[in-house]
């Protein structure tokens, strides 16, 4: 385990090596986000969401792009599953290793609910959106690990599915590589 992990650093470390990216006009983003909601009162259960993204530098700074959001929720016999689309605008600010992060998203998600008690099963769709404000430090020239504090809104108006939305504050931490333009 340790020697296939070793071999990961050396190979990303290799290919960070090979060009050089950040946050310039033309790079490309790639990445994701992952974020754990637990519920509490009404809402008890656990979420989980990864968010796997892709998106280009318009200009020094700013990025457009999209994001999957894919949500599996879990509580007692019942289970809700939820995949999206949601267009993001990213601003980043700072020049040094760790800079401040912005971004803005809005999209559509698909929710399908399934309880063994009652073999009841429901589906929905949602209006989301999300605002956060964050951190993203450069391990290297190509790799950022970010914290991302967000406000963000499923905006399901279903009595069942609105157990497995994210809506309120939530934590998301990120794993994004900067891949530069092909000039």
């Amino acid at each position: 385990m340790i020697k296939k992990l070793f071999l990961i650093v050396v190979f990303v470390s290799f290919l960070a090596e090979l060009s050089s990216a950040q946050t310039f006009q033309g790079s490309t983003l790639i990445g994701g986000t992952g974020t754990l909601h637990i519920g509490t009162g009404n809402n008890k259960g656990m979420l989980l969401m990864l968010s796997p993204r892709i998106g280009t530098f318009l200009a020094d700074d700013l990025a457009v792009g999209a994001t999957v959001p894919l949500s599996l929720y879990a509580y007692a016999n019942s289970t809700t599953t939820s995949v999206g689309l949601s267009p993001f605008v990213r601003g980043y600010f700072g020049a040094t290793t760790t800079r401040l992060l912005v971004e803005g998203r809005i999209g559509v998600q698909r929710f399908a609910y399934n309880s063994d008690n009652t073999n009841f099963n429901d589906n929905s769709s949602a209006f989301t959106y999300g605002i956060g404000i964050g951190a993203v430090h450069f391990i290297s020239e190509q790799v950022g690990l970010e914290l991302l504090l967000s406000y963000d809104n499923s905006g399901n108006n279903d009595a069942i599915l609105t157990m497995a939305n994210l809506t309120g504050i939530n934590l998301n931490v990120g794993f994004q590589i900067y891949l530069p333009s092909a000039k």
